[in-house]
């Protein structure tokens, strides 16, 4: 996408003859050496996530944390489960957003861009006005240069192996983000903005709309904002297997739900469905553009990371000419894990050589690795869950350490004298399992009380304590 940048270029003078000129970029003949190249891909992402959060990110919370003002913060409510009652349909799965002034910049920035665009992707573009083609700039103006930009464009160098000059690196958000392309004859035109900040009409379905803030708002009712009214309707979250973690983590959502979308240049609204949506929670509009850049120079064809003990997997599709531009990106939730930290290397030591022996020897095996008693433990308890608690109460365990751990006989007891057993379960490094306690085996009582894991031996592994006002009905209580 970028070309690389030499020392030398040919020039033709006035008078046609070739003549060597040294680029603007090496003044006086010198060149800054190449950027150094990239090591680890996976990690980019959680340097991004950092960067953004330390500046202009606000952190996703469950409603039981703590909440910093002046940080800023996303109350996440998600139901447990792949279903939901009918009386919690439509529920407001972000309760309440706080974005400091110091970083609500950009937030206004990109809400402007939302009524720039064709609803129904079967219809191209209308021209941009020169109002709206002042908003993309001022809107990449204001990003370009922000924290979790800076992260990405150090990545993109490294992977191109040269330094981007300011005009470049606005011409590359540019390009990946708000180029208009022609993607297919069913879609004329598209932008990858329009179609992961602002969402499509794909007939009666959504296609796109993977940026929360938009969500959020979307999902109240503001004067002034689209047609002032809430314009989504929650049917129900979309874990599948991982039903039980997916809640837990506050910094995503993945969910069922229908959009009433507002079409701005027609002045009404079309109701879409989405089977299965989602989106991170928390980045800032710029920390979902850089993520969104890195991932589209990142060359593994799988593009695993772990972003605060999460695994994801982020997807991304190229479109336009030359696939330049961005058509889609989004992140999958995995489950959880915990990586491990990696200390300075300790020097080897030297070994006594070792005399001959006379006849044949047998090798003294390598001892096993051993994982230590409290390298497993209680992170979580669903102690009250919504309507009767019987056989619904959860416990949720996570492998600390960098080994498969076999939980075969382990108990799991609340305060009823009984323990319920793990019969077949196997923890992986860094896997969080939600156990559900059969009512007749375990309980949980609604009082102050404690959650007690023992291994096979009936050592304990585990204890933690809960105060009868951490309960609350259908919230699980993170230790």
């Amino acid at each position: 996408m970028f070309w690389k940048k030499i020392s030398i270029a040919l020039l033709i003078t006035a008078f046609g003859d070739l003549v060597f000129a040294q680029e603007e970029i090496c003044p006086n003949g010198y060149c800054p050496a190449a950027p150094a190249a990239n090591t680890n891909y996976a990690k980019i992402y959680q340097d991004i996530w950092d960067a953004d959060q330390a500046l202009n990110g606000v952190p996703g919370i469950i409603p039981s944390d703590p909440r910093d003002e002046k940080r800023g913060y996303v109350v996440v409510d998600e139901p447990r489960g792949n279903f939901i009652e009918r009386s919690n349909l439509d529920k407001n799965i972000i309760t309440k957003v706080v974005i400091p002034d110091s970083k609500r910049a950009t937030y206004e920035l990109v809400k402007k861009l939302f009524d720039n665009y064709t609803l129904d992707q079967s219809k191209p573009e209308t021209p941009q006005t020169s109002e709206e083609k002042a908003e993309i700039a001022n809107f990449i103006n204001a990003i370009k240069d922000t924290a979790p930009m800076k992260v990405a464009r150090k990545f993109i160098e490294a992977e191109e192996g040269a330094f981007l000059t300011d005009a470049e690196w606005y011409d590359a958000i540019d390009t990946l983000w708000f180029d208009i392309y022609d993607f297919t004859n069913s879609t004329p035109q598209r932008s990858g903005f329009e179609h992961i900040f602002v969402g499509e009409k794909n007939k009666s379905k959504l296609g796109g709309y993977h940026f929360w803030y938009k969500y959020y708002l979307d999902d109240q009712a503001l004067d002034g904002y689209a047609n002032g009214q809430d314009n989504i309707e929650y049917l129900r979250p979309r874990y599948f297997d991982l039903a039980d973690e997916g809640p837990i983590n506050p910094n995503a959502a993945t969910l069922r739900y229908r959009y009433n979308a507002y079409d701005f240049e027609n002045n009404k609204s079309q109701e879409l469905y989405k089977s299965t949506g989602g989106f991170d929670i928390g980045e800032s509009p710029e920390g979902l553009i850089a993520l969104g850049m890195a991932c589209f120079y990142d060359p593994r064809k799988t593009k695993t990371t772990v972003i605060n003990n999460v695994k994801l997997e982020m997807v991304l599709f190229a479109a336009g000419p030359d696939n330049r531009s961005i058509n889609s990106f989004f992140s999958k939730f995995k489950g959880f894990t915990v990586i491990p930290v990696v200390g300075e290397p300790k020097p080897p030591v030297a070994e006594e050589p070792t005399p001959p022996v006379d006849g044949p020897t047998t090798a003294t095996p390598e001892p096993e690795p051993e994982t230590s008693l409290d390298d497993v433990r209680i992170i979580a308890a669903l102690v009250n869950p919504d309507g009767a608690d019987a056989n619904k109460e959860t416990v949720s365990l996570i492998n600390t350490s960098n080994l498969t751990i076999n939980l075969k006989g382990w108990t799991i007891a609340g305060n009823n004298n009984n323990a319920f057993e793990l019969v077949d379960a196997v923890l992986d490094a860094g896997e969080i399992r939600t156990f559900r306690l059969p009512a007749k085996d375990a309980q949980l009582t609604n009082k102050t009380a404690k959650i007690t894991l023992r291994d096979a031996s009936n050592n304990i592994a585990s204890v933690v304590d809960y105060d009868k006002r951490d309960i609350k009905s259908g919230y699980t209580i993170v230790f």
